[in-house]
């Protein structure tokens, strides 16, 4: 009985690692059929987030200013607390939306990273795999 179970065991193992071997063989391929223009998405969202972060600073500097000076007028009483208030909340807002696009450009960038294979190392590869 024990010999049957180790003439079953020889021949599943090296089935089971030739299914294994193909499947990855086939979810490569794949992959390597979408890389152009998974690329192309990637360089598109850096684009598009890089555009947004500038638009975003560029506003937040204004809204900066403009805090700045209804703080001014409502310490010289020609402003009520209200309108510093939305002024306050306009500026919060605009650096939120400065930082979630300086959040969604740094995970695009690490999207890319990831599809080009700047940290992809093989387990026996003893070299880092840093650009």
């Amino acid at each position: 009985m024990p010999h049957k179970i180790a003439l079953l065991l020889a021949l599943a193992v090296p089935l089971l690692a030739q299914s294994t071997r193909e499947m990855n063989e086939l979810t490569c391929r794949k992959l390597e059929a979408n890389v152009g223009r998974e690329l192309l998405r990637i360089h598109r969202d850096l684009e598009a987030t890089e555009a947004r972060h500038q638009s975003l600073a560029a506003a937040s500097a204004a809204a900066e200013q403009s805090a700045l000076v209804v703080a001014q007028n409502l310490a010289g009483g020609l402003a009520s607390q209200l309108e510093y208030r939305l002024t306050q909340n306009g500026l919060l807002g605009t650096k939120s939306g400065l930082l979630d696009a300086t959040y969604q450009h740094n995970r695009a960038a690490a999207e890319w990273d990831r599809a080009t294979g700047r940290y992809f190392q093989f387990s026996d590869d003893t070299a880092p795999n840093v650009h």
